[in-house]
């Protein structure tokens, strides 16, 4: 509040006080001095709760940081602690935290060697903002959350550590399959990334204990990256395979981003089988949400034009008698697009059918999904938050079956929709989904990425016959870093523990998991690197987590210099100023003295 406004409150309020409390005596010889002890007690108090300011305008204290990531160890050790220990030498300085993790930590508790997993300048900024103050951050300029600065206060500035860039090589990702069988030819990309110069070095894969390939490292331009594609013939082995790329003949700064680790699921009779014969957006949908749901490895193919089929992952030309064997062999056979290609479904000898029918009109309808009906896959879709969910594409063909689970109308308000999902309850158990347009409904995240999953999800728990079992909560596939929260896919409970064993070391964690409503996640605590085995909801899980990204080679992703502006000099409030309040009890002591001496009431 400017000063004029704070003063002329504290006036008018100090008159009021005064005409109230004596009235026309304020002005007689005995009461002169009590009226105006009290007057000027009530406008200290006014002024005290406008918060007027007082004293000279100056700059605030600074808020110095220094960055305490893991990148930021390219400095010397004791360099970097020496840096930490005479940044509250310098002038101004109103503390000094660390930044780095989710919270600050104050230069006393911070180790003496940087070592977060991550390079977060958000909370700094948060501080910062409600200390009303600027701060100076002292950073290797590596930082994960750059547009955090954005609302940094007036005064801040950015200072380079100065950090000796390091040669280094490192393995940034690994793709992979999700799931492979004996047999399979599975296509991995590598991708390399360098700092500096690096010299010439081979990626060396392994399967488990077992060196599967080997391939050089090509020359990388200064701070590039390159991409390794290798195909790699699976071999025989347990059920959970441990892939890993790593790099050998050589050393540079940092050996912990030298290698990469995944999970492969290794089966030798697949349980699940899609065949696709419209590959499209719903049909690679339909392979995600499968190995999702499934907890088993699933092999999709893709018909490209008669007589050339594809399977999923590496895209390897297979011939249709594979694709015929590989779903006689399935315990759950998904067929996507014309269901009769290969004969009547029932034929296929499979425990379980999920029959897919996109639309095939020139202009499919659309339909809104009506509530769930009586059916074995009630219980499951009951979660369905129908009324907000976009339409799927409808033909102009029914499916038939022996239970009706899912309709689509026109119109959310019509309740006379046309079946979508039936159900067939005879010696082989027989889902049919006639619509399309579901990939739709992932893409929106939230419940709509629930209810998709919920959408295939539910009768594959039913098909597989097992309870929950096809629709348990999944760790994510691909490279896991650490220091990243991990996020668990939810099952059909709303509730799941994970419990996982280092090995090694042996160290154990235990994480109790909550899926809030309409979300299809949650997300586990970070973890150290290294292989974790344990259950999750019950069932066996493999772990793999990597070195942090913070170690992995990049470019600044800020500026050295100031940010937020020019400072912006303040003037203390009079909220904070005991001796206001001193003062204006010390006036009302001295008031009600002498109004009794002068006889006043």
């Amino acid at each position: 509040m400017s000063p004029l406004v704070a003063a002329t409150l504290a006036i008018v309020a100090a008159l009021v006080a005064v005409a109230l409390a004596y009235g026309r005596d304020a002005l007689r010889g005995g009461a002169i001095v009590p009226a105006a002890l009290r007057a000027g007690a009530i406008a200290l108090l006014v002024y005290a709760a406008a918060d007027g300011p007082v004293g000279a305008p100056a700059t605030p204290g600074m808020l110095v940081a220094i960055d305490g990531s893991a990148s930021a160890a390219d400095v010397d050790p004791a360099g970097w602690s020496r840096r930490r220990d005479s940044l509250g030498a310098e002038p101004g300085t109103e503390a000094v935290v660390v930044f780095g993790g989710d919270t600050l930590l104050d230069a006393g508790e911070a180790p003496d060697r940087p070592g977060l997993a991550t390079s977060r300048i958000a909370p700094l900024v948060r501080r910062a903002t409600e200390l009303g103050r600027p701060f100076t951050a002292w950073t290797d300029r590596e930082i994960d959350d750059p547009e955090a600065l954005a609302d940094a206060p007036p005064g801040s500035r950015i200072v380079d550590l100065g950090a000796r860039r390091a040669d280094d090589l490192a393995i940034v990702d690994l793709e992979a399959p999700v799931a492979v069988a004996p047999g399979d030819t599975m296509r991995l990309a590598i991708v390399i990334g360098v700092r500096g110069s690096a010299a010439a070095r081979t990626v060396r894969i392994r399967l488990d204990d077992r060196v599967v390939a080997e391939r050089p490292v090509p020359a990388l331009a200064t701070d590039g990256e390159s991409r390794i594609v290798a195909d790699v013939v699976v071999p025989a082995g347990p059920p959970v395979a441990l892939l890993r790329a790593e790099l050998v003949g050589g050393s540079d700064a940092r050996p912990a981003d030298d290698s990469v680790g995944v999970v492969v699921a290794r089966d030798d009779a697949p349980r699940v089988v899609l065949a696709s014969t419209a590959p499209d957006g719903d049909a690679r949908d339909l392979a995600a949400a499968l190995r999702e749901s499934a907890g088993a490895p699933v092999r999709a193919f893709y018909r490209l034009a008669p007589g050339r089929w594809v399977r999923d992952g590496a895209l390897a030309p297979v011939g249709e008698d594979e694709v015929r064997r590989a779903l006689r062999g399935a315990s759950l056979a998904v067929l996507h697009g014309d269901t009769a290609w290969a004969g009547a479904p029932a034929t296929l000898a499979a425990r379980a059918l999920l029959l897919v029918v996109p639309p095939v009109d020139v202009a499919p309808r659309e339909g809104y999904v009506g509530r769930p009906l009586p059916s074995p896959l009630q219980p499951a879709l009951a979660a369905l938050a129908t009324e907000s969910l976009p339409p799927l594409l409808v033909g102009a063909v029914a499916p038939r079956g022996t239970t009706v689970a899912l309709t689509a109308a026109p119109t959310p308000a019509d309740r006379r929709g046309t079946p979508v999902l039936v159900v067939d309850e005879g010696r082989t158990r027989r889902v049919v989904l006639a619509a399309g347009g579901w990939a739709r409904w992932r893409r929106r995240g939230g419940a709509s990425a629930a209810a998709a999953q919920a959408l295939l999800g539910a009768p594959l728990d039913w098909l597989a016959a097992a309870r929950g079992g096809a629709a348990r909560p999944t760790l994510p596939a691909g490279v896991i870093r650490a220091g990243v929260p991990i996020p668990v896919t939810r099952g059909t409970a709303d509730t799941a523990t994970l419990d996982l064993v280092r090995d090694g070391d042996r160290r154990a964690v235990r994480v109790a998991l909550r899926f809030d409503a309409g979300r299809a996640t949650a997300a586990a605590p970070p973890l150290d690197p290294g292989t974790w085995r344990g259950r999750l909801g019950g069932a066996p899980v493999t772990l793999v987590v990597n070195a942090a990204r913070e170690l992995l080679p990049r470019r600044p992703t800020v500026a050295a210099g100031p940010i937020g502006g020019p400072a912006m000099p303040l003037r203390r409030g009079a909220r904070a100023a005991g001796a206001f309040y001193l003062a204006a009890a010390l006036a009302l002591a001295a008031e009600w003295f002498l109004r009794r001496r002068a006889g006043l009431r």
